[in-house]
């Protein structure tokens, strides 16, 4: 049984409209920056807006006349038929009357459309928290991976410069000189990789800001992450209470009560009618009536059971699609959690090693160029102590990306560490 809990990151995002102000020193935060993404982002205004519509159609749902009253106005004048004394006006209101029990299940409908709309903006927000996340947690992983490696490369190019005077006095033969030649040029070729991971981030953070940032801004926070898990249990569990989660569950509930309001729907619905009447006759005279009436459509037979079948079947394919995504979600969260802890164990492993990575290349380095290291053993060993490194670095990428995703799955923030 392993110890833990998801820990909350702290930062408190609001609703309203923000832009982002960048410090005096171009200084870009991680805290600014969340906040400001969660109230600029397009596609959280449009899941807002889908929320809003949800509601409104709750309340017409909701309203005591589904559908409203039609006034009704008849008249005949005997005019048309040669006698002027003889005409009849008639007012009235025609009110269809649910007796099926539709209107409910269309309340009901609604009512859990909108309650999903609002679970579907909550689980956005936390998707584009984990991007943030993971940007900012990238950028630091990059700058570390530039800053060792641009000193290796400098450690590579005094060690090049030896063995090139070397080789002018005819102690290292030219297969030696290529063979550090060609790690001096695998450096430079990472260097430019990360370069352009580099710009890339800076790319994506600008978008989501709508500004344009450049290469020597500072990002400050938001570079290791972690979670602490007490138990893989507990935090599977807590899936079904994942906005995600509660978002598919009233999806489904909505379309189950639509599904049964549409079947009900197509029950004779009856019109009540009430109105007023007065007659004038020529033997008679004038006379008023009070007039009611009921009246009830009759359905063609198959139709409503043909509705019911098609919504039917398209209830039960929501539901085989709610189910597959909730197994997918257990086995994603339960992958994660793996990769998690194997990045943390492989962490621990080379951080002796990676700690201070250039300064025993560096050493070795010195070595050679003092005579007393040949060139294969200082190939060999340095390229040890440096994939060592990379191996590290990656665990720590690796494991800080995991926490952000498990963050995610708790519907709570991953943990910025302040220290990796």
């Amino acid at each position: 049984m392993r110890t833990a809990t998801i820990i909350s990151c702290g930062v408190v995002v609001g609703w309203w409209a923000a832009t982002l102000p960048l410090r005096a020193d171009d200084t870009l935060t991680y805290g600014e920056t969340l906040a400001a993404v969660l109230s600029q982002s397009p596609e959280l205004a449009v899941l807002a807006s889908a929320r809003d519509v949800a509601r409104a159609d709750e309340r017409r749902a909701k309203a005591i006349l589904p559908t409203g009253p039609e006034l009704q106005f008849d008249t005949r004048l005997g005019a048309v038929l040669g006698t002027d004394d003889e005409r009849t006006l008639s007012f009235g209101i025609a009110q269809p009357v649910e007796l099926s029990g539709a209107r409910k299940l269309r309340v009901q409908a609604a009512a859990a459309r909108q309650e999903a709309a609002a679970f579907g903006l909550t689980a956005e927000r936390l998707r584009w928290t984990t991007r943030v996340q993971h940007a900012f947690s990238r950028w630091h992983s990059v700058a570390e991976q530039l800053a060792t490696l641009s000193a290796l490369a400098e450690i590579q190019q005094s060690v090049l410069a030896a063995a090139e005077k070397r080789s002018r006095e005819g102690l290292l033969g030219a297969i030696e000189l290529q063979l550090l030649r060609a790690d001096a040029a695998d450096i430079q070729v990472k260097l430019l990789a990360l370069t352009g991971e580099r710009r890339l981030i800076l790319a994506k953070l600008g978008a989501w800001l709508r500004r344009d940032l450049t290469g020597d801004i500072r990002i400050e926070g938001g570079a290791h992450f972690m979670a602490t898990i007490t138990d893989a249990a507990v935090l599977l569990a807590e899936l079904d209470r994942h906005p995600e989660r509660l978002e598919d569950t009233l999806a489904l509930r909505a379309k189950t009560a639509a599904s049964g309001a549409i079947k009900r729907s197509h029950w004779p619905q009856p019109t009540v009618n009430v109105g007023v009447s007065n007659e004038r006759e020529a033997l008679v005279g004038q006379q008023n009536f009070l007039t009611l009436g009921l009246s009830l459509p009759l359905n063609r037979p198959g139709t409503a059971k043909a509705h019911h079948e098609l919504h039917r079947a398209e209830l039960n394919m929501a539901e085989a699609e709610a189910a597959i995504a909730a197994r997918q979600r257990r086995l994603v969260v339960s992958d994660t959690l793996n990769r998690y802890d194997n990045a943390r164990a492989v962490a621990a492993l080379y951080r002796p090693v990676a700690v201070d990575a250039a300064a025993t290349v560096e050493r070795l380095g010195a070595v050679y160029r003092q005579g007393s290291l040949g060139l294969e053993a200082y190939l060999s060993n340095s390229d040890r102590i440096v994939a060592a490194w990379s191996t590290y670095i990656e665990a720590e990428a690796a494991a800080s990306a995991a926490a952000i995703e498990l963050g995610y799955w708790a519907a709570d923030p991953a943990h910025e560490r302040m220290e990796p």
